[in-house]
Protein backbone atom coordinates (compact mmCIF):
# COMPACT_ATOMS: atom_id res chain seq x y z
CA UNK A 1 0.00 0.00 0.00
CA UNK A 2 1.00 3.57 -1.34
CA UNK A 3 2.21 5.46 2.10
CA UNK A 4 0.84 8.74 0.46
CA UNK A 5 -2.24 8.04 -1.27
CA UNK A 6 -3.27 4.59 0.63
CA UNK A 7 -4.04 3.37 -2.92
CA UNK A 8 -5.27 -0.12 -1.65
CA UNK A 9 -6.67 0.75 1.81
CA UNK A 10 -8.94 4.39 0.31
CA UNK A 11 -11.72 3.95 -2.63
CA UNK A 12 -12.34 7.70 -1.80
CA UNK A 13 -10.86 10.99 0.37
CA UNK A 14 -13.53 12.98 2.14
CA UNK A 15 -13.11 16.99 2.02
CA UNK A 16 -10.19 19.39 3.56
CA UNK A 17 -7.90 16.40 3.98
CA UNK A 18 -5.69 14.51 1.15
CA UNK A 19 -2.72 13.12 0.75
CA UNK A 20 0.12 15.09 -0.21
CA UNK A 21 2.69 15.26 -3.53
CA UNK A 22 -0.27 15.02 -6.12
CA UNK A 23 0.13 15.94 -9.77
CA UNK A 24 -2.70 16.72 -12.45
CA UNK A 25 -3.08 14.79 -15.14
CA UNK A 26 -6.11 16.37 -16.51
CA UNK A 27 -8.36 19.04 -16.41
CA UNK A 28 -12.31 18.80 -17.65
CA UNK A 29 -15.02 21.22 -15.85
CA UNK A 30 -14.54 21.50 -12.39
CA UNK A 31 -12.97 18.06 -12.32
CA UNK A 32 -9.24 16.86 -12.46
CA UNK A 33 -7.41 13.70 -12.70
CA UNK A 34 -4.59 13.62 -10.68
CA UNK A 35 -1.74 11.35 -10.06
CA UNK A 36 0.28 10.15 -6.72
CA UNK A 37 3.86 11.17 -7.21
CA UNK A 38 4.43 7.89 -5.34
CA UNK A 39 2.72 5.23 -6.60
CA UNK A 40 1.06 6.58 -9.92
CA UNK A 41 -2.17 5.94 -8.73
CA UNK A 42 -4.72 8.07 -10.40
CA UNK A 43 -7.51 9.92 -8.47
CA UNK A 44 -10.07 12.23 -9.71
CA UNK A 45 -10.98 15.17 -8.34
CA UNK A 46 -13.79 17.56 -7.60
CA UNK A 47 -14.97 20.59 -5.56
CA UNK A 48 -18.70 20.85 -4.12
CA UNK A 49 -20.62 23.85 -2.80
CA UNK A 50 -20.72 25.65 -1.09
CA UNK A 51 -17.90 27.59 -2.33
CA UNK A 52 -15.94 24.92 -4.51
CA UNK A 53 -14.52 24.49 -1.08
CA UNK A 54 -15.07 21.06 -0.22
CA UNK A 55 -12.83 18.66 -2.76
CA UNK A 56 -13.27 15.44 -2.45
CA UNK A 57 -10.98 12.28 -4.22
CA UNK A 58 -11.99 8.87 -6.07
CA UNK A 59 -9.44 6.79 -6.68
CA UNK A 60 -9.63 6.21 -10.74
CA UNK A 61 -9.24 2.31 -11.91
CA UNK A 62 -9.01 3.24 -15.53
CA UNK A 63 -6.79 4.67 -17.38
CA UNK A 64 -5.65 8.51 -18.60
CA UNK A 65 -7.27 7.85 -21.98
CA UNK A 66 -10.04 6.46 -20.43
CA UNK A 67 -10.83 9.32 -18.57
CA UNK A 68 -9.84 11.96 -21.18
CA UNK A 69 -12.19 9.99 -23.67
CA UNK A 70 -15.17 10.34 -20.83
CA UNK A 71 -14.76 14.14 -20.11
CA UNK A 72 -14.64 14.85 -24.06
CA UNK A 73 -17.98 13.10 -24.41
CA UNK A 74 -20.45 16.45 -22.51
CA UNK A 75 -17.81 18.48 -20.84
CA UNK A 76 -17.43 16.21 -17.96
CA UNK A 77 -20.67 15.94 -16.82
CA UNK A 78 -20.31 11.56 -16.75
CA UNK A 79 -17.55 12.00 -14.91
CA UNK A 80 -18.98 14.59 -12.54
CA UNK A 81 -22.37 12.03 -11.99
CA UNK A 82 -19.86 9.44 -11.60
CA UNK A 83 -17.77 11.45 -8.70
CA UNK A 84 -20.89 11.55 -6.57
CA UNK A 85 -22.02 7.94 -7.37
CA UNK A 86 -19.16 6.60 -5.74
CA UNK A 87 -18.74 9.30 -2.92
CA UNK A 88 -22.39 7.92 -1.73
CA UNK A 89 -21.29 4.44 -2.61
CA UNK A 90 -18.61 3.78 -0.40
CA UNK A 91 -18.59 7.12 2.48
CA UNK A 92 -20.03 5.17 5.16
CA UNK A 93 -17.29 2.35 4.74
CA UNK A 94 -15.21 4.85 5.76
CA UNK A 95 -13.41 5.84 9.24
CA UNK A 96 -15.83 7.37 11.41
CA UNK A 97 -12.76 10.69 11.40
CA UNK A 98 -13.74 10.17 7.47
CA UNK A 99 -17.28 10.17 7.87
CA UNK A 100 -17.83 13.18 10.39
CA UNK A 101 -15.85 15.53 7.50
CA UNK A 102 -18.77 14.61 5.57
CA UNK A 103 -21.00 14.93 7.78
CA UNK A 104 -20.18 18.55 8.53
CA UNK A 105 -20.02 19.01 4.55
CA UNK A 106 -23.36 17.78 4.48
CA UNK A 107 -24.71 20.54 7.16
CA UNK A 108 -22.60 23.20 5.98
CA UNK A 109 -24.40 22.69 2.20
CA UNK A 110 -27.93 22.13 4.32
CA UNK A 111 -27.92 18.54 2.95
CA UNK A 112 -28.85 20.00 -0.64
CA UNK A 113 -25.15 20.78 -2.78
CA UNK A 114 -22.89 18.03 -1.56
CA UNK A 115 -22.64 14.70 -2.90
CA UNK A 116 -24.70 12.38 -0.61
CA UNK A 117 -27.15 14.34 -1.37
CA UNK A 118 -27.57 16.16 -4.77
CA UNK A 119 -29.10 13.53 -7.10
CA UNK A 120 -27.18 11.96 -9.55
CA UNK A 121 -27.61 9.52 -12.69
CA UNK A 122 -26.47 6.04 -12.34
CA UNK A 123 -23.24 6.09 -14.66
CA UNK A 124 -21.74 2.49 -15.72
CA UNK A 125 -18.13 3.35 -16.49
CA UNK A 126 -17.78 0.16 -18.70
CA UNK A 127 -20.52 0.55 -20.56
CA UNK A 128 -19.49 3.65 -21.86
CA UNK A 129 -15.84 2.49 -22.45
CA UNK A 130 -17.53 -0.37 -24.26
Amino acid sequence: MCDNCQNEKRSIWPPNIRPKDLQVVAQGNWISLIQCSKCSSLWVESAYEPYASFIYLVRWNYTTADWNYLNSIDNSEVLIEWHKQEIKMHWENLSSEDKLLIEKHRQRAYHQYDPIDLPNKEINIEDLLR
